[in-house]
């Protein structure tokens, strides 16, 4: 995987080159090794769904295919014949069932390396116009716009929504109290009052609760019978900013209003409110871009064991879950495994139990062992030991 300043070094010394062949291996080594894991990165985020990891999975191997336009053989699974531009079917996988969501995260993957194909070749023909300083933020930029055009066509009153909500916050309209800003993480969001642009994501309790269950701003902070359906929108984010106390991920007050609102959901991946994240400081692009990478891999490892975690029996999840502390937990949210509602169906909990561990994890086995209703630790020692040992095996064979 590339670099942010390895990856500007081949920009330049794919403008510069006069060898078709060589201009060709330079894109194509840009587009899998430094494109493919920002956007992956940015879907991750937004679908809760990591392309790339389920890939690696299956063990699709690239066969040799003729481009049935300019009849060049290709070596490559990319959606595009880099000669002459045609597009070209997808190989086919040995995987018999992928969902939906699955899908079409792999299908805006590959519109987003069409689409930089264009770019790139654009680039080429006009090097003064290409953005060689900022590459990985283009990237993400082109990447949120076809993830918003996805939404559009699947849910024409969530994208009016979102529209709405847009147009608020980036003062387009004649309220000026709000803004939107980038975050540190690749596809980052934040939102909030004028006043707390640059500010990082809020950490607050609330913000927890919103996430979870939006239902309780409405009890909390509105006067008692209020519709929220009925009020200004501008006057319900300024309730709901006042509630939660901070910045928003923008995904988060989407999401949460959207259930408010009761308009027909899609799949969104929600990020943490109080998850372990990119870093509280990001110094230039190349910090950002190096963490990107580390966090493919980690992602890897990551979704694999939450993978385990599913398969294993459920005294021994909990075992292992109830064993560490809160950042563990957290980590399989920001990774996009879960939500905390996935975590409570993991551990077979309410939202309200999960609620109230978390803030004491992490739990000495005498508590799990009184939890569990085993009669000493040593059970719960036991269980946790055969899980770690599945949890080995079950990884060493993917």
């Amino acid at each position: 995987m590339l670099s942010a300043e390895e990856a500007k070094r081949l920009l330049k010394e794919f403008l510069q080159s006069k060898d078709e062949q060589k201009s060709n291996q330079v894109l194509e080594r840009l587009l899998h090794d430094f494109a493919a894991p920002i956007i992956n990165t940015v879907l991750r985020r937004k679908l809760g769904v990591d392309v790339l990891h389920l890939r690696r999975l299956r063990q699709r191997e690239v066969e040799p295919r003729e481009c049935p336009e300019c009849k060049t053989l290709l070596e490559t699974n990319l959606p595009i014949c880099l000669l002459c531009g045609s597009k070209l079917q997808p190989q086919t996988s040995r995987r018999s069932y992928r969902s939906v969501l699955e899908l079409d995260a792999e299908d805006l993957l590959n519109n987003v390396l069409a689409a930089l194909i264009e770019r790139f070749r654009q680039w080429k023909e006009r090097p003064q116009s290409a953005p060689t300083d900022y590459l990985p933020n283009y990237i993400v930029r082109l990447t949120l716009n076809i993830i918003a055009l996805y939404w559009r066509q699947q849910s024409p009153h969530y994208h009016q929504l979102r529209n709405k909500l847009l147009y608020l916050l980036e003062g387009r309209g004649s309220v000026k109290m709000f803004a939107l800003w980038d975050g540190n993480a690749p596809g980052e969001q934040l939102c909030g009052f004028f006043d707390w642009r640059g500010k990082p994501r809020c950490q607050s309790e609330r913000y927890w609760i919103w996430c979870s269950d939006p239902h309780r701003f409405v009890v909390e902070a509105l006067p008692y019978g209020t519709d929220p359906q009925k009020l200004d929108m501008a006057e319900l984010l300024a309730h709901v900013f006042n509630w939660v106390g901070g910045p928003m991920e923008f995904d988060d007050l989407l999401a949460g209003l959207q259930e408010l609102l009761g308009i027909q959901s899609i799949v969104i991946h929600s990020a943490n409110p109080d998850g372990i994240e990119w870093g509280e400081e990001v110094e230039g692009l190349a910090e950002v871009e190096r963490r990107v990478i580390d966090a493919e891999e980690k992602a890897l490892f990551t979704m694999q064991l939450w993978e385990g975690l599913k398969r294993l029996p459920v005294n021994q999840r909990r075992a292992f879950l109830l064993h560490f502390d809160r950042e563990v937990w957290e980590t399989f949210i920001s990774h996009g495994c879960c939500t905390w509602r996935g975590i409570a169906e993991l551990l077979e909990m309410s939202i309200g139990e999960v609620k109230e561990l978390v803030a004491r994890l992490p739990l000495s086995d005498e508590e799990i062992a009184r939890m569990l209703k085993l009669p000493n630790r040593q059970k719960v020692i036991n269980l946790r030991h055969a899980a770690f040992k599945s949890l080995k095996r079950w990884m060493r064979e993917d």
